[in-house]
């Protein structure tokens, strides 16, 4: 997959090429989507750091964030918790 798959849109600006939008993040191989505490499972300790991140208590960075961004959209929020909730099944 090349640079040019993950962008989402390109304009061409006084012949400037400006992408717009972000490249999709990847996980370590072994990271499990959801798995926001790398425990190796997804489960009530990932959601509550969803949840806490989403209220500003916590700040997820670097693979954290990416394993909690479940729908790969560059933000937690409500949609990413929804998301890891029915993985878990609560």
């Amino acid at each position: 997959m090349s640079v040019s798959d993950n962008i989402k849109t390109v304009h061409s600006i006084f012949g400037i090429i400006v992408a717009i939008g972000a490249l999709k993040a990847w996980l370590p191989k072994g990271r499990i989507k959801g798995d926001v505490n790398n425990d190796g499972k997804v489960d009530q300790l990932d959601i509550d750091l969803v949840a806490r991140a989403g209220i500003g208590v916590i700040t997820l960075t670097g693979d954290d964030f990416t394993a909690a961004d479940m729908n790969d959209d560059g933000f937690l929020n409500s949609a990413d918790l929804l998301l890891i909730k029915r993985l878990v099944g609560v």
